[in-house]
C-alpha cells in the first residue's frame, strides 16, 4: 500500500486535553503537540496531564510558550523532566516584552559565525523560505493560508489545490519570503542568518539581530 505524503498536525492546550481524546494516531500520518502556555501553568493539573500521557501509548510532542525570563527559567526546569519526548520552548511576543526578545531571541554575531551551513542550505535561503515552504493551513471556515499572517489563498470547498499552490508561488508572501530587503540585503551575513519568521511580522522589524541599529 502506498503511503500518504501529507501529514496532519493536531495541537491541544494541556489544560483542554480530555481522556476521551485518546484516539489512535497513525504514526506515519498524524502528530500530536501539547501546548503549555507558562502564564496559564497550574502545577497539579500539569502533572496530572503529563502522567496520563506517560501511561498512554500516544506519541506526543510538547511545546512550552514563554514571554518572560521567569517563565523561560521555569520552562527549562520542566523540560529537564522529559526524557523520551520531543520538547520545545518557544518565546511569544506580547507587544511589551521586546527586551526579553533582545536578550533571548535576537541573533548575535557569534551565533552566525558558529553556523555550519553547506552550499545547498545557503542556496536554499536565497530562493525560498525553508520555514514556510510547502506548508498550508486550513482554518475552520475553510480558508487556506500559506501563513495566517498574510491574505488567504482560497477556500478548501471551492478551489483546487493546484490553484492554491500556483497562487502562492506567483503572488504569495510566505514561501518566497527571504532576506532580500534592508538592512539584511547589505549585511555580510545575509544568507547565514535564519530565514524570516513570524517574529519579524509580530515585531514589525525585518531583522532580529544586534548587527544593525536600523529599526
Amino acid at each position: 500500500m502506498r503511503s500518504k505524503t501529507h501529514r496532519i498536525h493536531l495541537f491541544y492546550r494541556y489544560d483542554y486535553w480530555k481522556p476521551e481524546y485518546n484516539i489512535s494516531f497513525k504514526e506515519e500520518n498524524y502528530s500530536l503537540t501539547i501546548i503549555v502556555p507558562l502564564w496559564e501553568y497550574k502545577e497539579e493539573l500539569f502533572n496530572k496531564k503529563k502522567l496520563s500521557f506517560e501511561k498512554s501509548s500516544i506519541a506526543s510532542k510538547w511545546v512550552f510558550l514563554v514571554h518572560t525570563e521567569a517563565e523561560y527559567t521555569k520552562a527549562i526546569r520542566l523540560v529537564s523532566d522529559f526524557f523520551h519526548t520531543a520538547v520545545k520552548v518557544i518565546p511569544v511576543y506580547t507587544g511589551d516584552n521586546l527586551e526579553f526578545f533582545k536578550a533571548y531571541v535576537f541573533t548575535e554575531e557569534t551565533d552566525l559565525t558558529e553556523f555550519q551551513l553547506n552550499k545547498r542550505e545557503i542556496y536554499t535561503r536565497q530562493k525560498f523560505n525553508p520555514r514556510d515552504f510547502g506548508r498550508l493551513s486550513i482554518l475552520p471556515d475553510g480558508k487556506i493560508y500559506a501563513n495566517v499572517n498574510f491574505d488567504n489563498l482560497g477556500e478548501i470547498y471551492t478551489d483546487h489545490i493546484q490553484t492554491i499552490l500556483y497562487k502562492e508561488l506567483q503572488e504569495g508572501q510566505s514561501w518566497l519570503r527571504i532576506r532580500d530587503k534592508a538592512p539584511c540585503r547589505d549585511c555580510v551575513y545575509q544568507w547565514l542568518c535564519p530565514p524570516p519568521s513570524n517574529y519579524e511580522i509580530a515585531l514589525g522589524k525585518y531583522n532580529l539581530c544586534h548587527l544593525s541599529e536600523t529599526e
